[in-house]
């Protein structure tokens, strides 16, 4: 017959790889959602086409590459993506 010690240790031993499993899955599906979001996130910047985030307010919270080189492109200030925008 197994000493009691012995089932107890099998246990907890058992125990311990199933929560490492369980660790491990959750682990590793956060870092895939973390991955996809980064790709996400650098899609604008990788975006030709030009990309403006603007504040409810007007202000200007962001612009891509592709904003500053249409502005190079049709001779405004580069540094004033606002410029693309009308005045209203």
């Amino acid at each position: 017959m197994i000493p009691q010690i012995n089932v107890a240790v099998i246990a907890v031993s058992v125990g311990l790889f199933f929560l490492g499993l369980l660790v491990g899955y959750f682990i590793n599906a956060y870092l895939s959602e973390q991955t996809e979001r980064k790709a996400l996130a650098m899609f604008p910047e990788r975006n030709p086409l030009p990309v403006l985030r603007l504040a409810s307010n007007g202000e200007l919270l962001y612009a891509n590459p592709g904003a500053t080189e249409l502005l190079r492109a049709i001779g405004l200030d580069a540094h004033d993506p606002l410029a693309l925008l009308p005045a209203d």
